[in-house]
């Protein structure tokens, strides 16, 4: 009778000598969860970094990461306001303006004061001098001094201008401080002192004409709440101020929608599948490995355990010892697969977000990332080694003393022996266990057939799709407003330069351009009651037009009689149906402003995918977008404004204009910018890479634990049978025959491996990446096979190399000592 123990020590100590025992089954085990922990880090560490970074940009973008503010108060109200319980901290700020000065028209700049508190939250930190005191004292960031002109040394003299009552005022001021720019932040700051403020507003009156000039911001970080809006709009409440900013009793307050944006974002579902999906095929990879790696240690140790059973060995202390082993082995790969995951996320979080609309990258040290992968690995080591201490718990010890690999119960035929050959040999060899095969062929085609995937869904990005989407034109060139998001296009000041665009069609390899006009002065459909953003189009703007509706014909759009309406679409060509307001055929009054203007009638020709780059990118309540010739333009609305040059070149000459506008607008005192067809092909290129390498990293993670789960089982399997090779080789086999059998064996896995991948990888290209990919606006699908093709032949390299190499290292123990340790 067998009397069962439960001595945890002596489990523990079994355990440990067993790994002990086994330590190349250790070092290999040790890279798979090393290798596996890295996957999930890197998952984690590049999705937390990804939503760190959007909200860190978008604090940026707001202008700090204040919980929100109290807008235009007066002195008293500030004072009263600040005192609330509710408020942890306060900040104050007053706004002189946006600064006029000549070499900041293309880079947005305010003039404001900040306390202490404001400039913490605003990302401001002065590295040398100090924050503005005296009133002819200012602080600047390198960005704007160096678009100034300005050296930075500590007393430089500044000149600082900026309008008030129509009229710009110039000051001169002393470099007090100097800061860097935040990456992210969109406007720069001069920064000026309290007594600035105190000696130069004091007698400026509140009109239309000084709008912001003086305004006094309270900015405030609240004790825990459950909503910050709430959160501000009663303290407004609690002091008798209405928050809608209505009213007498109304004050214009503000939360920072760095905060509410990051509430408000929609989850996109594909997302949350691909995330589900990544790390459900991690666990998969990592239990392929590992699995079979305690599977192989299992059936080799299979006597041992059946021993350990016959003294009293209990199949719940055999499944703890097998799973201790797991435990002290995942103790050494979880650490440096953490540390290895975090670097590598790390790296790829800055490509990742280089190709969206956040181009700067956030990382952060959040213990979810440490936790989560050490919780997921966990789990898939645990998974992973829990039918291997099954199958080991629950053999009984004479069929342990009679274990052999061989699988299957087939009945063999008995008949003649037949001369046999090596493949034939290699091929039984194989097949002495299925499953393991099986594991072995699927963990090395998920990199091939992953990277096909990604390989696949990449190169269906289509780029003609893309840039149809946004360019109108080789180039827009336009006064410095025009893309300047704090100015816009507002005055006649602001059109761009004629001579400089003579200039442009003088150069090498220009083809043809048109100029854009817009009516800034407002024109109206009285019968509709709607604001008409009225354009006026010439050239090459006629000839790439993305018609929604209707039909267009030049020569008689040219005749002044018809009008196009622009609508708005979604990135699917899909048109806004409730903002279009006019109907093909339907006749349009339009009166321009000013008492001698004279209504004209014109007939709707057709409905156009309105592009934003060809508009004065900003947008009217309650209006229409209209598009009549340049000349029918001119006689109806009188002055007209010409609002930017759209201009194309040969492909050849694009780099050498960039490269000549450039030179051009960074002129001191040209006053024009320019946009380039460029910018958005190297945006395209930016997320098509982004794609690539996270898909081409985590093939080759995949890749590398497929290698090592045959180098692991072609060197078990060769230890393992040591023996039967002995008994070959003095029966006759030669050394060189041997070495030609593991090799055959490592190319039937090679070749299965190959067979499955192009099986599986055109199952998934059309079962799932086409599906997938159609989801994307710019996608066009077309099958490929390519990465297949050519990984092909390094899987039949591998399976070469592994046996012959391992052969070679193994291989030098003679014939009799190996007979010799036979059992």
């Amino acid at each position: 009778m067998i009397f069962p123990t439960n001595n945890q020590q002596v489990i523990r100590k079994l355990s440990k000598r067993s790994l002990k025992g086994n330590k190349l089954r250790n070092l290999f085990a040790v890279i798979a969860i090393t290798l596996t922990t890295i996957l999930f880090t890197s998952v984690f560490t590049i999705g937390l970094g990804m939503l760190n970074s959007f909200q860190e940009s978008n604090f940026r973008m707001a202008g700090g990461y204040s919980h929100g503010g109290f807008k235009s108060l007066t002195k008293e109200q500030y004072e009263q306001l600040k005192a609330h319980p509710l408020i942890k901290e306060s900040g104050l700020t007053v706004t002189v303006g946006l600064a006029e000065n000549e070499g900041l028209m293309k880079s947005p700049t305010e003039i404001r004061y900040v306390d202490e508190n404001v400039a913490k939250w605003r990302y401001i930190q002065i590295q040398e001098g100090h924050m503005p005191q005296g009133v002819d004292e200012v602080a600047l960031d390198t960005v704007t001094l160096d678009l100034l002109g300005i050296p930075y040394q500590l007393g430089a003299q500044v000149p600082v201008m900026y309008l008030i009552n129509e009229e710009i005022v110039t000051k001169t001021l002393t470099l007090a401080g100097i800061y860097e720019k935040e990456q992210g932040v969109d406007v720069s700051q001069i920064l000026v002192s309290l007594a600035f403020i105190e000696e130069n507003l004091k007698d400026v009156e509140d009109s239309i004409q000084n709008y912001g000039v003086g305004d006094i911001t309270l900015d405030v970080m609240l004790k825990p709440v459950a909503n910050i809006e709430s959160g501000i709009d009663q303290i407004a409440r609690d002091y008798g101020y209405e928050a809608d900013g209505k009213g007498e009793n109304g004050i214009n307050v503000g939360v920072n929608w760095g905060y509410s944006h990051a509430r408000q974002v929609q989850i996109d579902p594909m997302m949350v599948i691909a995330g589900v999906g990544g790390c459900l095929l991690i666990i998969f990879t990592g239990y392929l490995i590992i699995y079979n790696i305690f599977q192989i240690s299992v059936m080799a140790d299979i006597r041992y355990y059946g021993l350990l059973k016959t003294i009293g060995t209990t199949p719940k202390q055999i499944k703890k010892m097998i799973r201790n082993q797991a435990m002290y082995l995942s103790v050494v790969g979880i650490p440096i697969g953490l540390l290895l995951g975090y670097i590598i996320g790390s790296g790829l979080l800055k490509i990742v977000m280089q190709s969206t609309n956040y181009p700067v990258a956030y990382g952060t040290l959040n213990p979810v990332i440490f936790i989560g992968s050490t919780a997921f690995a966990l789990v898939t080591v645990w998974i992973s080694c829990h039918k291997p201490g099954h199958m080991a718990a629950h053999i009984s010890p004479i069929e342990a003393a009679k274990y052999s690999e061989v699988s299957g119960t087939g009945k063999k035929k008995v008949g003649r022996t037949k001369p046999t050959s090596l493949w034939a040999m290699a091929y039984r060899n194989i097949n002495r266990n299925k499953k393991k095969t099986a594991i072995i062929v699927v963990s090395m085609s998920l990199s091939m057939v992953l990277l096909n995937s990604v390989y696949t869904y990449t190169q269906g990005f289509d780029m003609d799709k893309y840039l149809e989407r946004f360019v109108v034109s080789d180039f827009i060139i336009g006064h410095a407003n025009y893309f300047n998001v704090g100015k816009h296009f507002s005055f006649p000041e602001d059109q761009v330069d004629e001579l400089f665009v003579e200039q442009l069609k003088e150069q090498e390899g220009f083809i043809e351009g048109g100029i854009m006009l817009y009516d800034v002065y407002g024109t109206r459909d009285q019968d509709k009651d709607l604001d008409i953003q009225l354009y006026g189009m010439e050239g090459t703007l006629m000839e790439n037009l993305q018609v929604i509706e209707g039909s267009f014909e030049l020569e008689k759009f040219l005749t002044g009689e018809y009008i196009l309406e622009g609508v708005d679409t979604n990135d699917y060509g899909e048109v806004y149906e409730e903002r279009v307001q006019y109907e093909i055929g339907e006749k349009v009054t339009l009166t321009p402003s000013g008492e001698s203007s004279v209504p004209r009638t014109f007939e709707v020709m057709a409905k156009i995918q309105q592009n934003h780059n060809a508009t004065v990118r900003y947008s009217i309540g309650n209006s229409a977008s209209l598009y009549l010739p340049a000349e029918a333009f001119v006689e109806g609305v009188g002055e007209a404004l010409k609002m930017a040059y759209y201009m194309d070149v040969e492909d050849a000459y694009e780099a050498q204009m960039n490269a000549y506008l450039e030179e051009k607008t960074s002129e001191h005192g040209n006053m024009m910018d320019f946009e380039s067809k460029q910018r958005y092909i190297d945006d395209f290129k930016g997320t098509q890479n982004m794609f690539f390498i996270a898909g081409f990293v985590a093939s080759f993670i995949i890749g590398m634990i497929g290698c090592f789960n045959l180098i692991n089982a072609m060197i078990t399997s060769i230890l393992s049978r040591r023996g039967e090779f002995a008994i070959l080789q003095s029966m006759g086999m030669t050394t060189k025959q041997l070495r030609k059998m593991l090799v055959i064996e490592g190319l039937y896995y090679s070749g299965m491996t190959v067979i499955f991948s192009f099986i599986l990888g055109i199952v998934m290209s059309y079962g799932i990446v086409k599906p997938l990919g159609e989801t994307l606006w710019y996608f066009s699908y077309t099958f490929k096979i390519l990465p297949l093709m050519m990984v092909a032949p390094l899987i039949m390299l591998l399976g070469v190399a592994v046996p012959t190499i391992i052969h070679h290292l193994i291989g030098k123990e003679s014939i009799v000592e190996r007979l010799r340790k036979m059992d």
